[in-house]
């Protein structure tokens, strides 16, 4: 059953243990699309949404049949004041800036922006130039993210003194329900022979095998695709003119990219972005493969498992991380010929190991074995 949004829900807004906290996890509930969190993410995931919309509709859309044509909105409210003018930044690029006023008394000066909005065809931003209407928070910080406790003075204002609070009316509910009922109808191998390489090497060769069969997948970095190797072959750039393109470069904008990653992914309808940062999520998948085969596997699991996003930590000069590893079983191997009993396990993903069974961990983990040590690369240690 879809876990919906209730009027009970809305009740207890900002309680602690609701459903409906001032920054609601998309999983709590059906109709929560994305998690914002730090101020700034909303407008930045709805550009992923957007980006994966026009990326599938220059995919699928023909000239006689538009396949994907719906749009994103995002409502969004600073809170605060600025001194620059904001809406300026936008219309710089490209963007089209309407203003919507008075829309308490007619709804027309709010339904007319929108449609010129849709007619634009392009990015539009729709500015409401007053927040809390009608109550004593009026145009004021307290009207950005506070209950509104004073409601019987607003309702005198607007003539709803006979209505309890929260009153939905039947309009809206009938609505609400037809838009409901429409909604329902609608990797490769290494030889230990192969050159060693870093393991972002290994991963370019991953990924470059991965687009010939996703055709989802998206390659984003942030001036940095020399480095981070995550590029894509023979995929042209995302752009105006090239929305079908595979290849998205944000320029010096790390959190831009990782906020629009998590937008493209959360459109849920085939686009894989594969952004290189790290992204910090709930149940969030991290792996530091330390060889070809490891990273190969990484990228595996990454692709197969689409309920958590996944981190894959690259070395970027050979012998980094694999170093260890190589080094590790070097020297078990010397002594066993000496008769010790030495194993060598490579933990690639710590949080996958934690969901295994426990037969499997006391497998790898020997638990009766009184001598174990674990090494890190790259974790910063302090003396006592």
């Amino acid at each position: 059953m879809p876990c919906l949004i209730q009027l009970e829900d809305l009740k207890r807004l900002c309680k602690l243990g609701s459903r409906t906290p001032g920054h609601p996890e998309n999983y709590s509930a059906d109709s929560i699309e994305v998690t914002t969190g730090p101020l700034g993410q909303g407008v930045a995931n709805a550009a992923g949404l957007a980006l994966a919309e026009a990326h599938l509709g220059a995919r699928f859309n023909k000239p006689d049949c538009d396949v994907v044509d719906h749009r994103t909105h995002c409502i969004m409210g600073d809170g605060l004041g600025f001194s620059e003018d904001v809406s300026a930044g936008f219309k710089a690029l490209g963007w089209i800036i309407i203003t919507a006023d008075n829309t308490h008394g007619d709804m027309d000066p709010f339904k007319n922006p929108l449609l010129s909005a849709f007619a634009h065809g392009m990015g539009s931003k729709c500015e409401m130039k007053h927040i809390g209407r009608l109550s004593k928070k009026e145009g004021t910080w307290k009207a950005h993210h506070r209950t509104f406790d004073e409601g019987c003075e607003a309702n005198e204002t607007v003539k709803w003194d006979n209505r309890y609070p929260f009153h939905v009316i039947p309009m809206v509910y009938r609505e609400m329900q037809i838009q409901t009922d429409y909604g329902g109808k609608l990797v490769q191998k290494c030889s230990v022979s192969d050159p060693v390489d870093a393991t972002r090497g290994y991963s370019e060769k991953c990924l470059n095998q991965l687009v010939k069969v996703l055709p989802g997948l998206i390659g984003e970095s942030a001036d940095l695709a020399s480095s981070d190797k995550v590029y894509l072959q023979g995929a042209v750039e995302f752009q105006l003119n090239s929305f079908y393109g595979r290849n998205i470069r944000y320029g010096l904008r790390e959190h831009a990219m990782a906020a629009i990653s998590n937008g493209i992914a959360l459109h849920k309808s085939g686009p894989i972005p594969s952004a290189s940062t790290f992204l910090v999520a709930t149940w969030l998948l991290v792996f530091r493969p330390a060889d070809g085969n490891e990273t190969a596997g990484a990228y595996k699991v990454s692709v197969t498992n689409r309920d958590a996003p996944a981190v894959i930590a690259l070395s970027g000069k050979r012998y980094h991380i694999d170093r260890y590893w190589f080094r590790s079983e070097g020297r078990a191997k010397k002594l066993r010929k000496e008769g010790r009993k030495i194993r060598v396990v490579s933990l690639v993903c710590r949080q996958l190991l934690n969901r295994q069974p426990r037969d499997y961990k006391e497998h790898v983990s020997l638990p009766r074995v009184s001598k174990c040590i674990g090494i890190e690369a790259g974790s910063p240690t302090k003396r006592m």
